[in-house]
């Protein structure tokens, strides 16, 4: 009897963290290895990066109170005071999803970054993020050179 090869297939790669999903993705079996993969024991090795950002779970008691009614897939728009632009992030569920890695990117948020948001009405909030020590991130700030001249004024 003659044994086939495996010619195609998707390497579906999903990661969670004490049960919250983190992050996932898929890709093409024959990008990652080189097809035919003779049937049998076989291994595909993958790395990858994971974001340094998970959409926040929006609160409880906000839920209730503006969502958990309508349950189409909505949008929310978030405004910040370090960029002009107003991200549109999809809530699903009790989730922020589509859109929000780009806002996280276009924040340089990173592990251990806190993100407070102010509801302004409607689905509109204005977002401040806090670096680890709980000060507001700075984006564009002084130069040293800058910083220098401003101290001996």
């Amino acid at each position: 009897m003659q044994r086939r090869g495996i010619t195609g297939g998707k390497l579906v790669i999903e990661v969670t963290y004490f049960g919250w999903h983190i992050h996932s993705e898929t890709h093409d079996l024959c990008s990652e290895t080189t097809c035919p993969v003779e049937t049998g024991d076989f291994l595909v090795a993958h790395s990858q990066v994971l974001p340094g950002y998970t959409p926040p779970d929006i609160p409880v008691a906000f839920f209730l109170k503006h969502l958990e009614r309508n349950n189409k897939r909505k949008t929310a728009k978030l405004r910040s005071d370090a960029s002009e632009t107003t991200w549109r992030v999809e809530i699903d569920g009790q989730r922020l999803s589509d859109g929000w890695e780009d806002f996280a990117v276009g924040h340089d948020l990173r592990l251990g970054d806190t993100v407070i948001f102010r509801h302004e009405g409607e689905l509109v909030f204005h977002v401040t993020a806090l670096g680890p020590s709980c000060s507001e991130i700075q984006y564009g700030g002084y130069s040293d050179e800058e910083e220098d001249k401003k101290g001996k004024s």
